[in-house]
């Protein structure tokens, strides 16, 4: 059973709109803070407030006013950071293009850019590039001439991981992420691998390659299944924007023998399964059932939407543990008919 403030989550987080027949009892005053709190752990709080205010409008002003403002310091935060990492984004992919060194920017501002009606609606605080694996030193080389440092974290295993946190050294800036495999964890990559050479790219002169739609619904699954276990809504609003043809209408054919080869196909049945669920999106399942993608016995039990809304809550860990336990034994069954078309 889901609480009345995730109900309202779920009912606001919609980049495109309020869900208003998912409303119910409209928020009060002294309901909004516990809203703005959950929105912002999901990554989705410019969208909830933005659709709030719309949903709400009518209602005691004065009072409501107030609740808005305390919205405002976390949205000016985010908003702020993402203005920061922007301006780190220009000077990297600058040296990039100059360096000749093939790398793509990942989820982020690619995902705000070219999925959502306004991008301050899709927050992000880091930067994330994609490099084949052996071309990384140059990536790496390219960070140090810029000021960058490389992140010392404590890690489980002394080798074999797909990324390097960097930052700059001497003045203020967000974390930039390098990886060289979509998939970090050593022992995840036992079922589940998806390095630069796997996806599909758009290339333009004077640009950094761009996933192609199919190839961003491929990222975008892979990344909220293992790198966060589905612990944010806001990985899921990516899934049904991009379902939504907001960067066009992804290849299916591709996509599916794509993940059969990657292993992802559990991870992109899990990402549209959820997203159709929680965020009561039809062609996300229709989707998965075109595609003849598969979950596992017991899946909706092990992750839930209580379990995605309560994000990293002690009692779900061991769901989690289950659901990263059937990612390493591979999930490569998902193929794909012919010349299908993906609904909207």
């Amino acid at each position: 059973m889901l609480s009345r403030t995730q109900q309202w989550l779920l009912a606001l987080a919609d980049p495109q709109g309020a869900r208003l027949d998912r409303l119910g009892r409209s928020p009060r005053p002294k309901d909004l803070g516990a809203l703005w709190d959950l929105a912002d752990r999901h990554g989705v709080l410019p969208a909830v407030v933005q659709n709030a205010r719309a949903a709400i409008a009518a209602a005691a002003q004065g009072a409501m006013e107030d609740a808005f403002a305390a919205a405002q310091g976390p949205l000016a935060r985010r908003l702020a950071l993402a203005a920061l990492l922007r301006g780190q984004l220009a000077q990297i992919t600058r040296a990039l293009l100059q360096g000749g060194v093939p790398a793509s920017i990942l989820k982020g501002p690619d995902f705000a850019d070219r999925l959502y009606p306004a991008r301050h609606l899709r927050p992000f605080t880091d930067l994330d590039l994609l490099v084949p694996p052996e071309r990384r030193h140059e990536a790496f080389d390219v960070l140090k001439s810029l000021g960058y440092q490389p992140l010392q974290a404590g890690m489980k295993y002394q080798e074999g991981y797909g990324e390097m946190s960097w930052r700059l050294a001497d003045r203020p800036g967000g974390c930039v992420e390098v990886h060289w495999n979509l998939v970090n964890s050593p022992t995840l990559r036992r079922g589940l691998s998806v390095e630069f050479d796997d996806l599909e790219w758009q290339r333009s002169d004077g640009c950094l390659p761009a996933a192609t739609p199919a190839s961003l619904l491929l990222l975008a699954s892979v990344h909220a299944a293992a790198s966060h276990g589905f612990d944010r809504l806001q990985l899921l609003c990516d899934v049904v924007q991009i379902v939504r043809g907001r960067a066009g209408a992804p290849d299916l054919d591709w996509l599916g023998q794509a993940a059969s080869r990657t292993g992802a196909s559990l991870a992109l049945a899990a990402s549209l399964d959820l997203a159709g669920r929680l965020l009561d999106h039809p062609p996300c399942l229709e989707l998965k059932s075109l595609l003849k993608l598969r979950t596992f016995p017991f899946f909706r039990l092990v992750l839930s939407p209580a379990v995605v809304l309560r994000a990293h809550a002690y009692r779900d860990s061991f769901r989690r543990q289950i659901f990263r336990q059937r990612i390493k034994k591979g999930g490569r069954s998902g193929l794909i008919p012919s010349q299908t078309q993906a609904p909207r």
